[in-house]
């Protein structure tokens, strides 16, 4: 199967501070790339202005904690979102793709409302930590079965 993915670095401008965030999979396509909303939304927080440097493998505060998990979450729904145009792109019938597509749109309302339940109860930036924990995780099992689907596509 042939991948249409690219990798690229793109690179913000956060008021007046360089942030570099790998963007994995530039090259989405047109179908798939409405399912990026999360990232935006949450990259857009007011807490992930002016963060200045960060190093995500020495966090001191839960303010870097939630940061941190922000940017995980950014790269790994950039990772869904390449894996699942990849997937798509192994099935001609646009019926077939559609249909996945609506139940996609589906599972990304479940993982907010899982991960809303998940972080229930906390305040601040531990609700944060935990939200993005689960929509990470979520992400994640998402990832690990398209990718199952796609191995059982090329044994067939």
């Amino acid at each position: 199967m042939k991948s249409n993915n690219s990798f690229c670095l793109a690179i913000f401008f956060v008021k007046s501070r360089l942030f570099l965030f790998v963007c994995l999979a530039c090259t989405i396509t047109p179908a798939v790339a409405q399912f990026d909303a999360d990232a935006k939304r949450l990259a857009a927080m007011a807490y992930m202005e002016d963060i200045g440097p960060i190093d995500c493998d020495e966090i001191i505060s839960n303010r870097e904690a939630r940061i941190c998990y922000n940017i995980k979450f950014q790269q790994t729904d950039s990772i869904l979102n390449a894996k699942l145009s990849d997937y798509l792109s192994t099935y001609s019938d646009d019926s077939l793709k559609e249909e996945f597509l609506s139940h996609h749109r589906a599972w990304i309302q479940y993982r907010r409302f899982q991960s809303e339940m998940y972080s229930k109860g906390n305040r601040g930036h531990f609700m944060g930590i935990r939200y993005l924990g689960a929509m990470t995780e979520l992400s994640n099992l998402k990832i690990e079965e398209l990718s199952i689907l796609m191995d059982e596509e090329e044994e067939e």
